[in-house]
């Protein structure tokens, strides 16, 4: 969202002089937030402050990702192009503990890979292109308020994308459902052969 948010003020510019003018009123808020945040979480500052410095050698969610990373992996060596299907399990130990993620090393790519191979890896990552390359298209020939939807579909949904490499969403079914109907969004704005009827 770090990401999207400066993005939607430079592909819509009217939004961004619109948040401008209510950021004097926005103000106290967010100095309220500053103060009052650290003292009912005191913990959270520094806390996140250590999870972005910390070596990963030493960060236990960093280990427990790199040996899952690996247990699944050994299975997408196994059949690379094929998958070793759905439902084997993948242990692994970290820091003592036994783990069995079930193919779901928290990397859903990872695990489409396992189960399905390049077959099944190939074909998601090559529908995920699609998707973007028509919804560029519907976008530049579409108006404004077309343009919208177009940039909030797209903009969720790369957010759950780059979230599916870090976390359990293609897994989740309101999660998957939520993904696909980002998917369709952009599809129903008619795409225009003589260019957009209004601009952004």
């Amino acid at each position: 969202m770090s990401v999207l948010v400066p993005l939607s003020f430079l592909v819509f510019r009217r939004i961004g002089v619109r948040v401008t003018a209510y950021l004097p009123l926005v103000a106290p808020f967010l100095i309220l937030a500053v103060l009052l945040i650290p003292k009912a979480t005191p913990n959270l500052f520094p806390g996140l402050a250590h999870r972005i410095t910390a070596s990963p050698s030493t960060d236990t969610s960093a280990n427990w990702r790199l040996r899952a990373y690996e247990a699944v992996w050994q299975q997408v060596r196994e059949a690379p192009v094929t998958g070793v299907g759905f439902g084997k399990p993948a242990r692994f130990i970290s820091n003592g503990v036994h783990y069995d993620v079930g193919q779901n090393p928290h990397n859903q790519f990872l695990y489409l890979w396992a189960g399905g191979g390049l077959l099944l890896f190939g074909s998601f990552v090559l529908l995920l292109a699609v998707f973007l390359v028509e919804a560029s298209r519907r976008f530049r020939s579409a108006t404004k308020e077309d343009r919208h939807l177009i940039f909030f579909a797209v903009s969720f949904w790369f957010v759950f994308v780059v979230n599916s490499l870090t976390g359990i969403i293609l897994t989740v079914p309101h999660l998957l459902l939520a993904f696909w109907i980002l998917m369709l969004l952009p599809m129903v704005v008619r795409p225009e052969r003589n260019g957009p009827s209004a601009t952004a």
